[in-house]
């Protein structure tokens, strides 16, 4: 019993240590969580925790020595109930199927453990040796060996992170529904979100490292990199959470660029729509005609004040003519191209010890219920329409604009590069100054990875000397101004000069992780998306899979349940002599002592009268005259060679 027992402490210990501490909930922020419910008295919470583990590392320790003492324990254990449960089994009438002196002898000489008897069972000796104790010891044996290897083939230590107390706080990050403040004039944007991005659109390079772009294959990455599914969050990449499981909003945005075969603007782009519509046109020694369109409602924002998942798709059509007289490599004639931007957005896993540190996919529903500790409580407006526009001139105060929106407004809208009527660039040209540096960064050139030496379509440089009169074909000011936004237009037009459709896409794709970035960092509202922190201590745990500790287990309740049936039967019933030691053996010998003589031959194999005489003590068969007869043993003492 002392023994069961001791097996079975050593491996439940083992087995509640792989899913938790002694005591705690769990190897992770359940644990904190457990001491928080339920606090020492008079005790911090990482005292409370310390304590924890320490006692889990004893039980640990402990149950290694007992586990230990059972292993060499086993087979000497199980050999000495094998040999009381023999003298049972062979003083047991068991009809005809009754052992023979032989296999007494067997089970006397512990045959079980016999290599040369074991041997003989399988060539030939299965007849003479037969017994069913003889198997049923032999595998109990065996499977009393074989459980300690086998715990150690499945069972490892493992080093794991475990909770160190309450998790740091980092920062606050903005939430999609940051961005819907339940008063309408609160943190109206009046054009301040097209200005910062037409500025970031043109000091912003490929080669830059973006600490927000999110890529699944690789850490910090920069625009032009091809590598993995990349995404924006307002969250710092390179970031680990360790043991606390955070989420933060995730979008993605994916440029389609493609020409517009049918050369025909939808049917709302006009002035007098609710869509974005422009219209760019000079008439000179040369001429050109532009039209800018993203059709629909542009004066409803195109998200909605909820954290599932969102799906948009926008769509920016260009149309453009172009005459003789200003760039020799251009072929006059109409272009039409049309560019689809589609974004999704969600939340996803920042990384932490349980997604293996990287980043977790796209999460389609609110990751965070209706409580969560990571989130602010506060009443969500559900409206998403604004003021309908009259002009396209207003579309700057429709808040949470889509990001192709907000691309379109800083590349050429109001205040644009291309909008010469309001900038200073018209006021330089015609104020006599002749500089010949730079005077200004011309937006989106830069993303669109292409040197001068490569495509001398655009300098993203803007020099003085290209807006002074007679500077170009001996024109005035307002040629070479025109000119400039004519080559300007020329980027987005698909000639075959000009930038290839690929770099156009790609350049999209890095403006709207751009204009995404601007959106969720340019909120003036209160951030409610907590970033907490735990990245725990070391401790070792026991390890082992859940098939494992099936099968272990099963084996090991089947080695104590035979055990414990085997003493039991030998406990239950009177026996004749405790074991079949030598003694036993010696009293058996001298009542049979005719038929086996001292100098008998050495070939114990060929003695027939072991295989004739019967080895069990007990009631002999009836007689002839109906009436039982018993056979005893008595002791015997006859003098050997002399001795007395």
């Amino acid at each position: 019993m002392l023994y069961g027992a001791a097996a079975l402490y050593a491996w439940v210990i083992i087995c509640i240590l792989v899913q938790r501490p002694i005591g705690g909930q769990g190897y992770g922020p359940d644990a904190s969580d457990s001491m928080l419910t339920h606090p020492g008295d008079g005790t911090t919470l990482i005292e409370d925790l310390d304590a924890s583990f320490a006692r889990s590392e004893r039980y640990l320790r402990a149950a290694r020595i007992v586990q230990s003492l059972v292993s060499v324990l086993t087979i000497p254990l199980t050999y000495t109930v094998c040999s009381q449960a023999a003298v049972v089994y062979i003083q047991q009438r068991r009809g005809d199927n009754q052992p023979t002196l032989r296999q007494s002898m067997a089970l006397a000489d512990k045959g079980w453990t016999d290599i040369d008897l074991l041997t003989k069972f399988v060539f030939g000796g299965w007849k003479k040796y037969k017994s069913g104790l003889i198997l049923f010891r032999l595998f109990l044996h065996l499977l009393g060996a074989a459980i300690s290897p086998i715990q150690q083939i499945f069972l490892s230590v493992q080093t794991i992170k475990r909770a160190t107390g309450l998790a740091v706080h980092l920062t606050y990050i903005t939430d999609f529904p940051d961005l819907f403040p339940a008063s309408y004039w609160s943190g109206a944007d009046d054009g301040l979100d097209a200005t910062k991005l037409r500025l970031t659109l043109a000091s912003t390079v490929n080669t830059d490292i973006q600490p927000r772009l999110w890529s699944s294959s690789t850490g910090t990455v920069t625009l032009d990199d091809k590598t993995g599914e990349k995404s924006y969050s307002p969250f710092q990449t390179n970031t680990n959470t360790g043991l606390v499981r955070q989420f933060a909003p995730r979008i993605n945005s994916t440029a389609i660029w493609e020409n517009n075969s049918a050369a025909i603007l939808p049917d709302d782009c006009n002035p007098s729509s609710d869509a974005f519509y422009l219209r760019y046109e000079y008439n000179s020694s040369f001429s050109y005609t532009v039209e800018i369109c993203m059709p629909g409602n542009m004066s409803q924002s195109p998200w909605e004040d909820q954290r599932s998942r969102q799906d948009i798709s926008e769509e920016l059509y260009f149309k453009m003519s172009f005459s003789e007289g200003f760039e020799p490599q251009v072929t006059p004639g109409e272009y039409s191209t049309k560019l689809k931007l589609h974004t999704t957005t969600g939340y996803f896993g920042l990384p932490n010890y349980e997604n293996g540190q990287v980043p977790g996919p796209l999460i389609e529903h609110s990751p965070f219920g209706n409580n969560s500790q990571s989130l602010t409580t506060r009443d969500l407006d559900s409206g998403t329409a604004w003021n309908t526009l009259n002009t396209t001139t207003n579309v700057s105060n429709v808040k949470n604009k889509g990001p192709l929106l907000n691309i379109a407004v800083a590349l050429f809208g109001e205040g644009s590069f291309a909008d010469v009527q309001h900038t200073a660039l018209a006021a330089y040209a015609n104020s006599g100054i002749i500089y010949p540096g730079c005077i200004g960064l011309v937006p989106f050139i830069t993303l669109l990875d292409v040197t001068y030496h490569e495509s001398p379509t655009f300098y993203p440089c803007l020099k003085g000397t290209y807006l002074e009169s007679d500077a170009r074909l001996h024109q005035d000011s307002n040629v070479t101004i025109h000119a400039d936004v004519a080559m300007y237009f020329l980027l987005f037009s698909g000639v075959p000069s000009g930038p290839s459709s690929e770099r156009i896409q790609n350049a999209f794709t890095s403006a709207a992780f751009l204009a995404n970035d601007m959106l969720m960092m340019n909120n003036f509202q209160e951030q409610t998306i907590g970033i907490s922190y735990d990245m725990g201590a070391d401790v070792q745990k026991p390890d082992i899979s859940r098939g494992g500790i099936i099968v272990v287990s099963i084996l090991l309740g089947l080695f104590l349940i035979c055990l414990l049936v085997l003493a039991l039967y030998s406990a239950w019933i009177p026996r004749w002599t405790k074991t079949l030691e030598s003694f036993a053996m010696l009293r058996i010998g001298a009542s049979i002592s005719e038929k086996t003589p001292l100098l008998a031959s050495q070939d114990v194999e060929g003695i027939k009268s072991l295989d004739e005489t019967p080895g069990w003590i007990g009631n002999a068969s009836e007689g002839e005259n109906g009436h039982s007869r018993r056979r005893c043993i008595m002791p015997v003492i006859t003098p050997i060679m002399g001795l007395k």
